[in-house]
């Protein structure tokens, strides 16, 4: 494996987030159970910001509706919103998240695994603040690592070398906490 150019993680955060439930996402009803999971959660998001002075990240438009990506960056006010790519078709979405600007984490293997991978060349095309990310790295998920993250995206969507070094600058600047 070629190693990789992934700045070291931060060691203190100061956030709160939440996810969509992966069971949601594989039933036919899914976009709905899931918009009422995040609408349940947008008072508390707004109070952790306002209240608390918290950052905040959402999984939402993973595979499902692009309303939960406008939910999360409108009425949730998020920092952060966790791959997003159901947005990417969106112009509208693409739109609100360049002036937002509200990063995306996305994560290259498991995009691929969805069909999906297209969406983060969307992002890059449109000059959205995103970062590279890994999912789980147990074998489940196909022992997924960083460098193997930035080689999918370099092989399969023609990023270049600056390119990933820009996803991981955005990245670090989205981060919750110290980046030193």
């Amino acid at each position: 494996p070629v190693p990789s150019r992934a700045p070291p993680l931060p060691r203190k955060r100061a956030g709160c987030g939440a996810r969509g439930g992966a069971r949601a996402r594989r039933s036919p009803s899914s976009s709905a159970r899931v918009a009422v999971v995040l609408r349940r959660y947008v008072g508390c998001f707004r109070d952790a910001k306002r209240l608390r002075g918290l950052n905040t990240t959402v999984h939402a438009g993973e595979a499902v509706r692009p309303d939960d990506v406008r939910s999360a960056v409108e009425e949730m006010r998020v920092d952060r919103v966790g791959h997003a790519y159901a947005a990417a078709g969106n112009a509208s979405l693409v739109a609100l998240l360049r002036r937002s600007g509200v990063h995306v984490e996305a994560c290259p293997p498991g995009a691929a695994r969805q069909g999906v991978l297209d969406a983060i060349g969307a992002f890059a095309r449109a000059g959205l603040s995103f970062g590279l990310n890994e999912d789980d790295p147990a074998p489940q998920f196909a022992n997924c690592s960083m460098a193997s993250a930035e080689a999918l995206v370099r092989d399969e969507l023609g990023l270049t070398d600056d390119d990933i070094a820009a996803a991981y600058a955005s990245a670090r600047a989205a981060a919750f906490g110290p980046t030193e």
